[in-house]
């Protein structure tokens, strides 16, 4: 029987992190970063399994969309300072005792919850050990989702209101 692990940190500027640097990586694929004006590109990254967007049910109701790149780049426009956090990922350990499908059935699950709780957009990527991972001595057995939040809240106007997400 799996144990269930879950973490959360911040992606902070402070640290030296970028909320569309953070999104290539975790979604692997390539991003137009536009505050540093550089392309993040980690499309020959392995191990992703899937990579979606997860929008709060009101917001899907009323068939909205953003595209990933968008989401960071608004994400990172709409904070000014220079130590701010831009993003909060929460790491999710998946059962591997489950089919791929209801692996990303749980996540996705989490990821709306996520979404609906603190009315923001959810970047959901799934992720699998990788051979040279598991060469090195990771478990097989490492399924888990990392589940990228912006900070602030995103209403049906387009409107960004600030929140903090607390964990």
């Amino acid at each position: 029987m799996a144990i269930f692990i879950a973490s959360t940190k911040s992606i902070s500027r402070g640290n030296g992190q970028s909320a569309v640097a953070s999104a290539s990586y975790r979604a692997g694929v390539e991003l137009e970063d536009k505050r540093y004006d550089k392309t993040q590109d980690y499309s020959k990254r392995h191990g992703v399994m899937s990579a979606d967007i997860i929008l709060p049910s009101a917001l899907a109701a009323a068939n909205a969309a953003i595209d990933r790149s968008d989401l960071r780049n608004k994400a990172e426009l709409a904070e000014k300072r220079k130590d701010a956090r831009v993003a909060r990922e929460w790491l999710v350990n998946l059962p591997h005792e489950l089919s791929e499908q209801d692996r990303k059935a749980l996540a996705h699950k989490f990821a709306q919850t996520l979404a609906d709780r603190y009315g923001t957009i959810a970047d959901c990527a799934i992720h699998q050990p990788t051979q040279k991972e598991v060469d090195r001595g990771a478990d097989p057995r490492n399924f888990h989702a990392h589940i990228l939040l912006r900070i602030c809240r995103t209403n049906m106007k387009g409107r960004v209101i600030l929140v903090e997400i607390k964990t």
